[in-house]
C-alpha cells in the first residue's frame, strides 16, 4: 500500500480531508511478533548479530 492510497483511505474512514491526514502523518503498523518466554540472559559468545539471525530462522519455521 502507498503512502497516498493510505492517507485516502483514512481520509475517507476519519471525514477528514486528505491533506490534514497527510499533515498528521499516518503510517501503517505491521504486527510484532510476540514472544511468551521470558527474555532469557545471552550469553557472552551471542552477538546481537547471530540473534537476530535466530530470530529470523524461528519466524520462518514458525510461518511454515
Amino acid at each position: 500500500m502507498r503512502q497516498r492510497d493510505l492517507n485516502r483511505a483514512v481520509a475517507r474512514a476519519t471525514g477528514e480531508t486528505v491533506s490534514l491526514i497527510s499533515e498528521l502523518g499516518f503510517v501503517p503498523l505491521w504486527p510484532e511478533p510476540f514472544d511468551r518466554e521470558p527474555a532469557r540472559p545471552r550469553s557472552p559468545h551471542t552477538t546481537p548479530r547471530s540473534t537476530a539471525a535466530l530470530r529470523r530462522t524461528q519466524r520462518q519455521t514458525v510461518l511454515r
